[in-house]
């Protein structure tokens, strides 16, 4: 390859380079948005995330311990969060609230 071949790689290299430097950056800027609504502390307090959790089995001991963390967790970043899931039945019996 001659010295012109050589210099078009060399700058093509660098205005790639200079390309995903810039497009990192800007992502870094919209990353620390992130954090801070993560921390409890967001910029638009008018927005809350709403989050539904799909449970294997409704009222299974394994997710109700799930559920209480998932309920400790959005309170404390105050984010809104819905439970749903089908109900199980083990030998028999309905394991669930209210009656069907």
């Amino acid at each position: 390859m001659n010295k012109k071949g050589l210099s078009c790689v060399a700058v093509l290299l660098i205005v790639l380079l200079a390309y995903e430097f810039f497009g990192f950056a800007r992502q870094s800027g919209k990353m620390g948005t992130i954090v801070q609504e993560l921390h409890g502390h967001p910029e638009n307090s008018g927005h809350r995330y709403h989050i539904v959790l799909i449970e294997q089995e409704r009222y299974h001991p394994y997710w109700e311990m799930v559920e209480k963390g998932a309920e400790e967790a959005a309170e404390r970043y105050g984010i809104d969060i819905e439970f749903t899931g089908p109900v199980s039945y083990w030998n028999g019996t309905c394991h669930c609230s209210g009656s069907y």
